[in-house]
């Protein structure tokens, strides 16, 4: 670390340093990941960014998460890992432009409405552990009927079903390598599908 990111980091307001301030920040985040999942809600950690490389070249890791109000995301030094308790994947997924502004904005929305509906547009991300591929949901037809399904019920999204995703009400979304119907008695089951 540079002299003046040191010198940068025993900057005080009075009461808190900024480093003493970023730790804090790293701690909260930690803990909301632990209910985000919770939740529901994916959240996964990544040493690469979606395209493959390093985080700022190395020696540091990304943390994702899919709130109901939009995806929000931290970087920070390797030696944090061990602190988020979350699906580690190889590479995180792609980031939807947001600044540090939104994704503030994101988490206090889903701090006051954590039950929020999906909406068009939305970005939703399969819940599988490390899996990291997502859909939008571009048809407002498709929307409300995924709102008004009842905990537990499951719904195709697309056809054939080989190629679709499904949304598990209350449980999230999963894509086609993640869920399969069995041929014989047409049950679906959650599970990495078996190539034929």
């Amino acid at each position: 670390m540079s002299t003046a990111a040191q010198d940068t980091g025993q900057i005080s307001d009075g009461y808190h340093t900024f480093d003493e301030l970023y730790r804090y920040r790293m701690l909260y985040h930690a803990w909301a990941v632990k209910a985000w999942q919770q939740a529901g809600w994916p959240v996964m950690k990544s040493h690469r960014h979606h395209d493959g490389q390093l985080c700022f070249g190395g020696g540091w890791f990304i943390v994702t998460a899919q709130l109901p109000s939009g995806q929000v995301s931290n970087h920070y030094r390797d030696l944090y890992w061990h602190l988020f308790d979350c699906p580690a994947v190889d590479c995180a997924p792609e980031w939807d432009g947001h600044t540090p502004q939104q994704a503030a904005d994101r988490i206090e929305k889903t701090l006051r409405n954590p039950t929020q509906k999906l909406w068009k547009g939305q970005t939703v991300l399969c819940t599988w552990p490390g899996c990291g591929k997502s859909l939008v949901l571009s048809d407002q037809w498709l929307v409300d009927v995924l709102n008004e399904l009842a905990p537990g019920i499951m719904f195709v999204v697309g056809n054939p079903p080989a190629t679709s995703w499904i949304c598990v009400s209350g449980k999230g979304f999963y894509c086609p390598k993640h869920w399969h119907l069995d041929p014989d008695d047409e049950h679906w089951e959650l599970g990495p599908r078996e190539e034929s």
